[in-house]
């Protein structure tokens, strides 16, 4: 069923941006590190495996925030992290109540981090409820239902067990952002947007979701690269063989290395 999704989704890109298309070598499929992109066929070095034009790619509607500002605070965050959980810990140990205004500026700073993953996951739960009236609703059904490796999904003692038997500061933050988010906006079930914004957290860029690219796994030694497609090619990007690849291969790309998302 997911193949079938798989082509249906293909021939939507064609309709939805001419200049954009997948590769008839690649396939949907599992392999060790789960679903992913895998080569029916042996490619050339350098053959374009999938070209997404910027047409095909969802953004949300709303202005955004382009994270400038978080990029300035970024190492600070990280230390007000480090810092409450010695705290929390210290405070638990000695039963006084942890203190708070380091709380109230991870949450703030946080927010200003999370605003685009936010909007865009409201973006993603609108055009859920258009339904097949979404101009992406063929890209859609080929979104994972469950996002069981999201920290977000987790219990509370599964949390627990990744800093000593306390919760990281960023998730306790980030679900009371998640409850404000779904107040402000006027959501009624919080697992809605607990989902859709799993399906943001778990792409490299939280300020749009781009089809098909989106499938492909993250690996060091990466069989491909992505390349930015210029404007007057229709924007978006491209898919590349870094190397000469065999059939039954996977199409993964580095996540963190010079991407251009």
């Amino acid at each position: 069923q997911e193949e079938l999704c798989f082509e249906e989704a293909k021939v939507w890109l064609q309709r939805k941006a001419p200049n954009g298309g997948v590769s008839h070598k690649l396939c949907l499929a599992v392999g060790p590190r789960g679903r992913g992109l895998f080569l029916k066929q042996p490619a050339r070095s350098g053959e374009i495996m999938m070209r997404i034009p910027e047409a095909a790619i969802l953004r949300p509607s709303e202005e955004i925030s382009d994270g400038s500002e978080y990029e300035d605070q970024k190492d600070r965050l990280e230390d007000i992290d480090m810092d409450m959980e010695k705290e929390d810990m210290e405070d638990w140990a000695s039963g006084v109540p942890p203190k708070r205004n380091a709380h109230d500026q991870l949450l703030e700073e946080m927010d200003l981090e999370l605003a685009p993953a936010f909007a865009l996951a409201c973006q993603l739960l609108e055009e859920i409820d258009r339904g097949e009236e979404s101009a992406w609703s063929e890209y859609l059904r080929l979104l994972p239902h469950h996002y069981p490796g999201c920290v977000l999904n987790w219990s509370d003692q599964d949390r627990k067990r990744l800093v000593l038997n306390s919760i990281p500061a960023s998730v306790r933050v980030c679900e009371e952002l998640l409850k404000d988010q779904a107040d402000s906006r006027r959501i009624q079930d919080i697992g809605n947007l607990r989902w859709a914004l799993c399906s943001v957290l778990a792409r490299t860029d939280y300020s749009a979701l781009v089809p098909f690219l989106d499938l492909c796994n993250h690996s060091f030694l990466a069989s491909c690269t992505v390349r930015q497609v210029r404007e007057e090619k229709g924007g978006g990007f491209a898919l590349v063989t870094a190397r000469e690849m065999a059939a039954g291969e996977e199409a993964t790309w580095d996540y963190g290395r010079g991407t251009p998302l």
